[in-house]
Order: C-alpha cells, then structure tokens, then sequence
C-alpha cells in the first residue's frame, strides 16, 4: 500500500507540475488592431538586429517588440516593395531578400528602400535559399538562380537542359552537402552531384492509378538529417 501510495503521490506530483507550467505559459496576440498590416502572416524572419520580420498577403511589417512598421508597395516608386505578397524572407550579409508574387527585391536598410533589378523577371515566387551568395529560387515556372555577386539571374539547367520549367515549385530545402531537395506540383525531386544530376524521389507518375494529388508544400531537414515531406492532401 506505501508503494502504490508513492506512486499515486509521484503522478500527482507530475500533473501539478506540467499543470502549473502550462499556466505560466503566455502568448501575446498581434493582429491588424496592434498595427500589423494583415491577419494572414505567410512568413517570419528575425534579422541580426533582432527586428521581427513578418511577410503577409497585404505588405511586410517590421517589430521592435513594441510597434510595427509597415512596407507596402507603391505602384509611383521603384524604391518601394515589388509586391505585397511578402511569400518569404531570408538575411544575406546582413541584407533582406524577399520573395514575392512579382519575383525578388532587397532591402537598403541604410536608406529604408526597396531595391530590384529589371533584369530579375516578373514572376511568382514561393521560396527561396541561399548557397554560396547564389540565390535558389523556387517559382511557378520552374527553378532559378540569382549570383548575388554577378547579378545574373538564369534559369536553372541540368547539363545544359532546362528540365524544370514545366514544374510548379512550392518548397526548397537544402542539406548538408548543399543538394536541394524540391516539392513541385509533381512530387519530389532531389538536386545533386553539384547540381548535375536531378533524381524523382517522390513522383506523380506512382500516383496515377489511384488519382492522388502529390503537392508538396513543405519540406524540412531535421538534425539527424532525416526529410520531412508535407503534402496538400496527403500528409506527411
């Protein structure tokens, strides 16, 4: 009876513990009313300043932990934000890249202005990484790749072939050894041997008996290097 007395004692002690804990815990709950610029938040970024970043469907707002700023396109300045679809949010040398619904802008935070070239294209971008100072760029009309050095932004090719422009690119993720792994509106790819050799991990050909949408929306690489898939309609 003391033994079981203890145990019902230990549990109890547990619950109040891991009850208390959750109580201490506290959120604070920012919306359009605090100043930020839309309900829907797309992406967060912190910055080395420690700023929060937060891109939505309607501008990109910046938090100092007090008050937002909010940037939002501006159709009569080309300093402004290219679109307010703010989709993703990356820091290289200190400078924010920002994907958009009309491509890619960066961020002159010494003079609070937006920056994009003509020669980077008008297109829907959903994703983005950094390798090298070379820009991966994800979109709805197949892979690009921007050189933050030489401003040159290409197509991505495959010994010379453009084999992703037919895919619809949602999600990017990059691993250790620097190869890509990519969800498309067909599956999944990996992108290896220095970007040589394009290998279907996941494809929508093994689908199409069973007439399965295989859209992957999301893609994480966990410390033990294993792939988390998120799909549309089929989970992970």
């Amino acid at each position: 009876m003391k033994k079981i007395a203890c145990v019902i004692s230990f549990i109890i002690s547990v619950n109040s513990i891991a009850q208390e804990q959750a109580t201490r815990m506290q959120f604070d709950h920012y919306n359009v009313q605090q100043g930020l610029s839309q309900g829907w938040v797309t992406s967060i970024y912190q910055d080395f300043l420690g700023f929060m970043w937060f891109g939505t469907n309607d501008g990109l707002n910046r938090f100092d932990g007090y008050t937002f700023k909010v940037y939002k396109h501006n159709p009569k300045s080309n300093k402004s934000l290219r679109n307010n679809n703010v989709n993703k949010i990356i820091e290289i040398d200190n400078e924010l890249w920002l994907a958009t619904s009309s491509g890619l802008c960066r961020f002159n935070r010494a003079e609070d202005i937006f920056y994009f070239d003509t020669l980077w294209p008008e297109i829907y971008i959903s994703d983005i990484k950094c390798i090298n100072k070379k820009l991966i760029i994800a979109s709805e009309s197949g892979l690009y790749y921007l050189d933050t050095d030489k401003n040159a932004f290409q197509r991505f090719r495959i010994n010379g072939q453009d084999v992703l422009s037919e895919l619809v690119i949602y999600s990017l993720a990059v691993n250790k050894k620097n190869e890509i792994w990519i969800g498309t509106n067909q599956g999944l790819f990996l992108l290896s041997d220095s970007f040589s050799k394009l290998t279907p991990v996941i494809y929508l050909a093994d689908y199409n008996q069973i007439n399965r949408n295989i859209n992957i929306s999301s893609i994480e690489i966990d410390s033990s290097n294993r792939v988390w898939v998120g799909t549309e309609t089929q989970g992970l």
